[in-house]
Formats: C-alpha cells, sequence, structure tokens
C-alpha cells in the first residue's frame, strides 16, 4: 500500500469538515479533515491535512477519484507524500471531471466549465484546484505518480 497525503485546506465557518475520498472505487478515506475557521477565500496555500492510504496498483496510472464533502469546503489541490504535493494539473486531470454528476472541466482544451475549479493566478503561481463546496461531489481520473524506483544493486563480479 502507498502512503499519501490528501494536500489542500478545508475551511468551515464552524466546526470540521469531513470527507469521503475514493480511488479507483475504494474507499481510502472516510473522516474529519484538519479544518481552517473562517470562509473559503478565493487563493489559499496548501497543507497537508489528511493520510490516504492506495493500493500500490494505482501508483504510476490514472484512476478514478471520487471526493464528497460535508460540513464546509475543501479546496483541493492533490495528493503527495508529507514533503511534495503532487499538486492537480491539467497533466495529471485526464478526464471526466464532474461536479453532482455535470461536466465541469475539460483537460483537453483547459476550459473551465463550472464554478469550483480554478486554476490559481494568484498565490502560488499556475496552482490548480478545485474548491468542493459543502454537500458536492466531485469525481476525476488522476494521475498519480510511479513510486520511485529503488537503486539498482551493482553487478558482482
Amino acid at each position: 500500500m502507498a502512503d499519501l497525503k490528501l494536500w489542500g485546506k478545508a475551511y468551515a465557518l464552524s466546526g470540521t469538515v469531513n470527507a469521503v475520498i475514493t480511488v479507483g472505487g475504494t474507499e481510502v478515506f472516510n473522516g474529519n479533515l484538519t479544518t481552517t475557521a473562517a470562509s473559503t477565500p478565493v487563493h489559499t496555500v496548501a497543507e497537508a491535512i489528511a493520510a490516504v492510504t492506495v493500493d500500490d496498483a494505482v501508483m504510476g496510472t490514472t484512476a478514478s477519484v471520487g471526493v464528497s464533502v460535508t460540513g464546509g469546503d475543501l479546496v483541493l489541490m492533490g495528493f503527495g507524500d508529507a514533503d511534495n504535493p503532487h499538486g492537480l494539473s491539467p497533466g495529471q486531470l485526464k478526464s471526466n471531471v464532474s461536479i453532482n454528476g455535470d461536466a465541469a472541466y475539460s483537460p483537453t482544451d483547459e476550459s473551465i466549465l463550472a464554478e469550483g475549479i480554478v486554476v490559481e493566478e494568484g498565490g502560488t503561481p499556475g496552482e490548480f484546484h478545485i474548491t468542493i463546496a459543502d454537500g458536492w461531489q466531485v469525481t476525476f481520473d488522476n494521475a498519480f505518480p510511479a513510486p520511485p524506483q529503488a537503486p539498482e544493486e551493482p553487478a558482482g563480479e
């Protein structure tokens, strides 16, 4: 199993934000996210807000991701390790991006079809994120990074 971090930021005026996340049809997270007590801003800085464990077979492939949010908003920026968010980008969002079942974003021509999909101009340059509002379900196909390869042992003589 591959241990990843969910990168982004959760916002609620009070209480905590809860998320249910599936990868490839398997639930990988169901619980409270680290939540900031505030309204959701236009610009934000990513933090590691939850631990997510996915099957090793997903790494290095494109898999369907589903995210449902209650109790506040989630600004989703991607999956990664503890030090490095593998941020969402048009290159990672392969296809089938929808909000509540409606098409929301076309990664092939980078057209934005719905509120909530933001190509960030401020904050971190070029950062792409999806703001998932309270009660929304977002699905998309995401390219997960290949796991690092172990160095090869030198051949013996």
